[in-house]
């Protein structure tokens, strides 16, 4: 009973992967931050949101930050409450997300160079199917520089640009 017991388990377990989110957070110190601008089209109507992340916390098992987050509907602006998150540095590996390209390159944000990994990937989320590509710099606390993201229930790309980070 209990081999067949370990080996029920061994099948039911997800394997696990590295969270690289957790990898491009945990060389920094707490109080280090970043600043993202997300816009996305929706029902004819632009949407800005702003995304300040700061580090809070760095140990082996996880990485916490906090999220503060402003949405810019064109009409009103609204200030969502400080999200706070635990980062693992373990995830489970996802069935059906896959990374379909990986290489380096250099790409420029407001006339500066950052040299980084970029992945094409897709996934899909809430039944919906979306194909994304990222762009990942070490440098910059919690790592993204650029992402987008397109699916057939968006207009145009979502887009997300780093804007300002601080190292600490």
């Amino acid at each position: 009973m209990t081999i067949l017991t370990a080996v029920l388990l061994c099948v039911c377990a997800q394997e696990k992967m590295d969270n690289p989110q957790y990898t491009y957070w945990k060389s920094f110190k707490p109080g280090a931050w970043v600043k993202h601008k997300m816009v996305m089209e929706t029902a004819g109507r632009t949407i800005v949101t702003e995304m300040v992340t700061t580090l809070t916390e760095v140990n082996p098992e996880n990485v916490l930050i906090e999220v503060k987050t402003t949405i810019d509907m064109g009409i009103r602006k609204m200030e969502q409450p400080v999200q706070k998150k635990d980062v693992p540095a373990r995830i489970d590996k996802k069935e059906g997300q896959g990374v379909l390209s990986e290489k380096d390159e250099t790409i420029v944000i407001d006339e500066k160079s950052y040299k980084c990994r970029s992945y094409e990937w897709e996934q899909t989320q809430n039944g919906q199917a979306m194909k994304s590509k990222g762009y990942f710099c070490a440098d910059v606390p919690g790592g993204t520089i650029k992402s987008e993201y397109t699916s057939a229930n968006l207009p145009k790309p979502m887009v997300l640009t780093l804007v300002a980070f601080e190292k600490k």
